[in-house]
């Protein structure tokens, strides 16, 4: 596999990102909360019992919406029943807890009923990572659309390969190409002034050489923003509606707040160390492997005309 030369910086030990002190006490105060960018647990999900059958999953957005950010909504029917339920996921536990609340004060009505809100007590799945499109839904909501960014810093292929596969129906023969991409994604956390960085891989296939890199390009960097979110959180204040982003782990740091020189972070010599490593080994291979090695290098020149900002679902 290709060693990449991406620029991952150096920082000295004394160097402390900005990440939440006492991080284990600040999960138990009252007024705070601790948003990583995880799929639901139980204390995020409600149950909605004693629903008409004919209630629909937007009726149930307009409804709940005013308590925060939905993140998904599944309707069951009973047939031994007349009515339904529905579980009900938010991103914050606080918008399942309000919910309830206000369910026990009566002020919830659909079509002219008062609805019962429990949180649910379901065994809930494994806490993953949030798919892609449900991070940036998540980070738009709670931090704002323009309090963060993301920038393609660098990429490099590992191979371009053809490959003939066969179809285990058919018994018929085809060529594909399979392509793998790592992508280097900057990400810009604006409110404290601080750049991360995380680099991913990309491997695909295509009927043509165009489609298998595009594919691995996309991948690639999705992968890469993937890995930035589950290194970073949201501390939130329910008291004062105010919400603060904070970095896991340090090693992501590409330059640290309010430096203005930023150079004496990185360490290039790694890369040098690498780089002349790689041409000596190639100028050590014989001519035959050069000349395919050119061929394959032309995908380099393949534009990237994809829009890799995932589309938010409405």
């Amino acid at each position: 596999m290709t060693q990449h030369n991406f620029n991952i910086p150096n920082f000295s030990q004394d160097f402390n990102p900005i990440k939440p002190h006492n991080f284990n006490n600040l999960i138990q105060l009252n007024d705070m909360e601790i948003f990583l960018f995880k799929t639901p647990s139980n204390k995020k999900t409600i149950l909605i019992t004693e629903l008409e059958r004919s209630i629909k999953e937007k009726d149930l957005r307009d409804i709940f919406s005013r308590f925060g950010l939905i993140y998904d909504i599944k309707i069951y029917m009973d047939q031994n029943k007349p009515t339904s339920m529905c579980l009900l996921k938010f991103f914050l536990e606080n918008s399942a807890t309000m919910a309830h609340n206000a369910s026990v004060r009566n002020e919830i009505e659909i079509n002219g009923k008062h609805c019962n809100v429990m949180i649910s007590k379901f065994k809930s799945d494994k806490e993953l990572d949030m798919p892609i499109t449900k991070s940036i839904q998540a980070i738009n909501g709670i931090l704002g659309f323009n309090q963060w960014s993301t920038e393609i810093n660098q990429m490099e292929r590992d191979y371009t390969r053809e490959l003939i596969v066969e179809n285990q129906e058919t018994n018929e023969i085809k060529k594909v190409f399979e392509s793998r991409w790592a992508s280097q994604v900057y990400f810009t956390l604006k409110q404290i002034d601080l750049k991360v960085q995380a680099v991913g891989f990309g491997t695909e296939e295509g009927d043509t050489v165009d489609d298998a890199v595009k594919q691995a390009k996309k991948v690639s960097i999705t992968n890469a923003r993937k890995e930035i979110f589950s290194k970073i959180g949201i501390i939130i204040n329910n008291s004062d509606n105010t919400s603060t982003p904070f970095v896991l782990d340090e090693s992501i740091i590409v330059l640290p707040p309010q430096e203005e020189d930023h150079n004496q972070y990185f360490d290039d010599s790694f890369i040098n160390d690498e780089l002349n490593q790689q041409q000596q080994e190639e100028e050590e291979q014989p001519l035959q492997l050069q000349q395919e090695d050119e061929f394959i290098l032309n995908d380099n020149e393949i534009t990237m005309d994809f829009d890799f900002d995932a589309t938010i679902p409405q």
